[in-house]
């Protein structure tokens, strides 16, 4: 879930991201993505990279 100031909660307030790696929920994470929003429900993105903060 974008946080209420991210532009990408225009487009959502959920996005599915493809990775190998497992997040708990609650979790806060930097996602790098290559700037295109599917039109689905959730959204999804194609992920360039992740943080953990």
């Amino acid at each position: 879930m974008p946080e209420e100031d991210e532009d990408e909660r225009r487009s959502s307030d959920k996005f599915v991201i493809n990775t190998n790696k497992t997040y708990k929920t609650g979790e806060r994470l930097i996602i790098t993505y290559t700037g295109e929003i599917m039109e689905s429900y959730p959204a999804q993105i194609r992920v360039k990279n992740i943080k953990k903060i």
